[in-house]
């Protein structure tokens, strides 16, 4: 009797250590590391001065588009920073990355009084979906000292090779430099 009881006992602790084994969350980083290298201070400047979230976008969780339009919270898939403040640090990495005519920088225009152009942006979508893609869809204005240059839809989706987050991560960072090869084009064509 007590060796069947010890066995109950033993199989117990063994069900409820298993059971209780929190998952790992997950962290992801979506910008490329900067540049090394001198600053021209004497190039034209691009802020970028606001990035918006759309209010579902604005928490720290990935998200997963279903096939019925539902909107699906990871729990142990999470962003390491602010998706705005990623993004932005994204498209300034890329931006300075991709040309030498002008510097990008995630800041407000406080100071500059010539030569400085700023960019808002409005992001609608960011996040994978159950179709085996990914989506960065949204709006950005982008101004020459104060004054509107452009205003611009975009819509992005790119398709998904591999599964995971991880994997969706990566395609998302390459539809930030789709977006900021975009801009520098429109820059460059008003410089």
């Amino acid at each position: 009797m007590k060796i069947n009881s010890l066995w109950a006992g033993f199989i117990v602790l063994i069900i409820t250590g298993c059971s209780s084994v929190t998952p790992q969350v997950n962290y992801y980083q979506l910008p490329p590391a900067p540049l090394t290298q001198q600053v021209d201070l004497t190039l034209p400047t691009l802020f970028v001065e606001r990035i918006q979230l759309v209010d579902f976008l604005q928490q720290p969780n990935l998200l997963l588009q279903r096939d019925n339009g539902q909107i699906y919270v990871t729990k142990y898939h999470v962003w390491a920073e602010s998706l705005d403040k990623a993004i932005a640090r994204s498209l300034v990495n890329t931006l300075n990355k991709q040309q030498t005519i002008f510097r990008t920088y995630a800041q407000l225009a406080k100071n500059c009084t010539k030569n400085c152009f700023e960019l808002r942006l409005l992001v609608e979508q960011f996040y994978p979906t159950e179709q085996s893609s990914v989506l960065f869809s949204g709006k950005y204005q982008l101004y020459r000292d104060q004054q509107l240059l452009v205003q611009q839809d975009f819509n992005f989706n790119q398709p998904l090779n591999n599964d995971g987050y991880r994997a969706a991560v990566t395609e998302l960072q390459k539809l930030t430099v789709k977006l900021a090869s975009q801009i520098k084009q429109q820059l460059t064509d008003s410089l």
